[in-house]
């Protein structure tokens, strides 16, 4: 070390002996003196020690040989630990770099291939189970059996498709039967409600993405289940890119009573789980109870208090079978008619043959009124309410009314500002004047071929505002006939023998099982992800 070297703060390099130290820190040379009287391997590894321990004369810091001796006291350390040893840092230091240079054989490297192949293993395995979880949702089958137990014969649905997976597919096979995952057989009952769970998630999240910033009604109703429970079903009616009506199941809800309140309350819970929000209801469906359109405190009335363009409309269904109820009290014609027609449904019901012979009457009078434009098909192609026949199409737009369509308008003040409104008026007479002289507006039967139409022709972005109309029309709920049909498959998942199944898994093996199409569409991968997403897992 040259004397002097703490006056020089440019100095990088302390010269020990042996070797070089290298110290970037120019403050370290301030508050470290250099060690004599050891040897140059301990110098080569500890360099300095702190000046606040070294008493140094003011003749020469080396010449003190108590300051010395002070400093190998204070510096108590053998050679041999430093780098004789086999526990010495030098030992463990070229170690190290041993192993950094065999990267093939290094532990590290070692439990990560491991850690990779257990990954793929667990990979195989969860996509098999997902794969079984499908068949079975779909077919709205029970998961679990009555003994499971490995002596069973009958273990239950899931794990007998398991194993028959096993048994036709190696790949799967060995992945169950590793000794390397222990107990993660990914078969437990938590297990199996977190992947539905991510089942029914998949499919609520393309609805939802369909819908986007699109206008949409709310179709809700109430039904008990098989263990007395009160079970409250939503859908959601909305126009998709095309211009189609669609109507789309979301789940049922348990709701301890059937106030409006409660009702409320629940479908703002549903709607804040789905991401969905209130300011772009444009309709509401109900079968008619008090409970629903109620004036005061039904539900129709709680949700236009929070947006009064949710307008409500009663099930046209339930209407006519509460005109022909009324009709029927009151005269005697028409009550007889009814009692004729009970008998004729007993004597046909009682006779099979009777019964075929009826049906296919019924099935070519059928399809002679749809060759002749009488009965339109197709889900929710049930017309609109009366409120938008101006809008439709028939006798090339006969019942086009332009007033009548801005006065419209303007009840959807939340839609159409007073620009807008003066836009619409020119946009509407550039709009009929189109529609007539276009052959191929000409025969359409419905307000949705008109819808759809318009996208195919890309009068949508024409005529945007006359298009906001017609979609207005067509989220409006006509009948609560989709909601009835998830009831019917409420009875067929939830049975007697499976009355303990918990609402959460019931809404979500329900969603799964009414919108088959929109699951079978759904990648395995974002199951994969979904149910990883969830919490920790291990391989």
């Amino acid at each position: 070390m040259k004397p002097g070297f703490q006056d020089d703060m440019l100095a990088w390099w302390v010269d020990s002996g042996d070797t070089s130290h290298v110290c970037k820190d120019l403050k370290w040379f301030e508050e470290f003196e250099p060690v004599e009287g050891l040897n140059a391997s301990i110098k080569k590894y500890f360099g300095n020690t702190p000046k606040s321990s070294i008493e140094t004369p003011s003749s020469s810091p080396y010449a003190n040989e108590n300051n010395n001796k002070r400093s190998r006291e204070e510096v108590e350390v053998s050679e041999d630990e430093i780098v004789g040893g086999q526990n010495s840092r030098h030992n463990h230091a070229r170690v190290q770099f041993e192993l950094f240079k065999d990267q093939r054989h290094n532990l590290d490297n070692v439990l990560s291939q491991q850690c990779k192949q257990d990954e793929i293993v667990y990979r195989v395995r969860l996509t098999a189970v997902v794969d079984v979880f499908r068949f079975l949702l779909k077919q709205g089958l029970a998961f679990s059996g009555h003994d499971e137990s490995i002596s069973s014969n009958s273990r239950g649905n899931f794990l007998e498709l398991i194993k028959w997976y096993c048994e036709r597919n190696d790949e799967v096979n060995k992945a169950f039967n590793s000794k390397s995952h222990g107990n993660n057989q990914l078969t437990s009952p938590k297990i199996q409600k977190e992947i539905v769970n991510a089942c029914a998630a998949e499919v609520r999240k393309i609805i939802v993405n369909e819908i986007k910033d699109k206008f949409f009604s709310i179709l809700i109703d109430e039904s008990r289940d098989c263990s007395i429970k009160e079970q409250m079903a939503v859908v959601l009616r909305y126009a998709d890119d095309v211009g189609e009506v669609i109507e789309r199941f979301v789940g049922v809800v348990h709701v301890t009573d059937t106030c409006a309140s409660s009702l409320k309350s629940a479908i703002d819970n549903f709607f804040a789980k789905n991401n969905l929000t209130m300011s772009k209801v444009r309709g509401q469906g109900y079968d008619g109870a008090s409970n629903m359109r109620g004036e005061l405190n039904g539900l129709k009335q709680k949700i236009l208090a929070e947006n009064k363009c949710a307008f409500y409309i009663h099930c046209f269904a339930h209407q006519l079978q509460l005109v022909v109820v009324a009709t029927s009290s009151e005269y005697a014609s028409v009550s007889s008619f009814f009692d004729y027609l009970t008998k004729i449904v007993n004597i046909v019901g009682a006779s099979c043959k009777r019964k075929d012979l009826i049906r296919q009457k019924q099935h070519d009078n059928f399809v002679k009124r749809i060759e002749t434009g009488e009965v339109c098909t197709g889900k929710g192609k049930l017309g609109v309410a009366y409120m938008y026949r101006c809008l439709d199409p028939r006798d090339s737009f006969q019942t086009f009314d332009r007033e009548k369509l801005l006065r419209l308008a303007e009840l959807y003040s939340d839609d159409f500002s007073g620009f807008e409104l003066g836009q619409l008026r020119i946009q509407l007479d550039w709009y009929i004047s189109n529609m007539k002289s276009n052959e191929v507006f000409f025969g359409l039967l419905d307000i949705g071929e008109l819808a759809k139409k318009m996208v195919q022709m890309k009068y949508h972005i024409t005529y945007d505002l006359v298009y906001r109309l017609v979609e207005l029309a067509l989220v409006l709920p006509v009948a609560t006939a989709t909601v009835k049909i998830s009831f019917s498959a409420l009875k067929f998942i939830k049975t007697d023998l499976r009355n303990k199944m918990g609402d959460n898994f019931l809404t979500y093996a329900l969603v799964c099982y009414v919108e088959k199409d929109i699951f079978e569409n759904v990648e395995n991968e974002a199951i994969l992800q979904r149910f990883q997403a969830m919490g920790p897992r291990r391989c």
